[in-house]
């Protein structure tokens, strides 16, 4: 039975209606019978059930404990986003060669003093895209994006404000 356990049923079961879907209207259930009639939804593709947290008596997919059925205890739960990824030794592997194949650009280009060289908009893009890095880990709590972005983030953040300082001058050897 497709069920969805979320903090804001109304917030889900509105996105449903405007893909198309039914949702609470007494649609005729013909897979999820076991579904409350106000959290059921009928799609054109099939069928899904919409619980807020007040309505964990109602799911059958899983159970939850007597003893965390408070609301701040279900608040608390964290649902991983792919059951079928499992974290492991690859994020701190990746982590640790990206920011050791970094190492050397990064010191060539400081000991050598060509900033210019280095586009505004690649600096830009990679602070922007470490900080989403940081984000992510930070919200799934995975360790490896952690410390790999906070290290990219430091890294562009160096060379931006290293090209800003040096930008038109010029160096001789």
């Amino acid at each position: 039975m497709p069920q969805i356990l979320t903090k804001h049923p109304q917030i889900v079961k509105e996105l449903i209606s405007d893909l198309g879907g039914s949702c609470g209207k007494g649609a005729p259930q013909q897979i999820l019978k076991d579904c409350p009639k106000k959290s059921f939804c009928s799609l054109p593709g099939g069928e899904l059930c919409v619980l807020g947290l007040d309505q964990t008596d109602a799911l059958t997919q899983f159970q939850v404990k007597e003893n965390m059925k408070t609301k701040e205890n279900l608040q608390q739960i964290r649902f991983q986003q792919n059951p079928t990824i499992v974290h492991g030794w690859t994020g701190d592997v990746g982590a640790f060669l990206g920011i050791i194949g970094f190492l050397p650009f990064l010191c060539s280009v400081i000991s050598r003093k060509e900033f210019g060289t280095l586009s505004w908009s690649w600096l830009v893009i990679g602070i922007a895209s470490s900080g989403m890095w940081l984000y992510y880990g930070y919200i799934n709590e995975l360790l490896p994006n952690l410390v790999s972005a906070m290290f990219w983030i430091g890294a562009y953040g160096l060379l931006f404000i290293l090209k800003v300082i040096y930008s038109g001058k010029r160096f001789t050897k």
